[in-house]
């Protein structure tokens, strides 16, 4: 069996994202057990080195956003905050205001979201389930 040029390329690619992903989650490891420990500092900083390999990583900002509230960096707090909602697509508004639509929870809500964001991005057009809410 020989492979396509292309097909080569589309492996390579997807290597690299699962490495860069392998690394964020390992960072993101190392940051929960220093946040753990109350090492706070050490886990924004952690948090913002998975950051630094992949932006998009929304558990590492919202806990990095946790470290700067423990902190008592409110402002640093609200942006990550409000950079999380983004990525997520969640309207703040809608949530403060209690808009969860079809008497969902927030937390219903924002998990059947987030659900359809990553069966997205991972290519998946058929609805399938990939988790059960905790």
């Amino acid at each position: 069996v020989t492979a396509s040029p292309s097909y080569d390329e589309t492996l390579i690619g997807d290597l690299k994202r699962v490495d860069k992903l392998f690394r964020c989650s390992d960072l993101k490891r190392q940051a929960d057990a220093s946040f753990g420990q109350g090492d706070l500092t050490s886990a924004a900083k952690l948090y913002t080195d998975a950051l630094t390999i992949e932006p998009t990583f929304v558990s590492a900002i919202s806990n990095r956003a946790a470290c700067h509230l423990a902190l008592g960096d409110m402002k640093q707090a609200v942006k990550d905050c409000t950079d999380a909602l983004a990525l997520l697509e969640v309207d703040p508004a809608a949530l403060s205001a209690g808009a969860h639509g079809q008497g969902q929870s927030v937390y219903e809500g924002a998990h059947m979201l987030k659900q359809d964001k990553e069966q997205r991005f991972l290519g998946n057009t058929h609805g399938a389930n990939f988790g059960e809410k905790p």
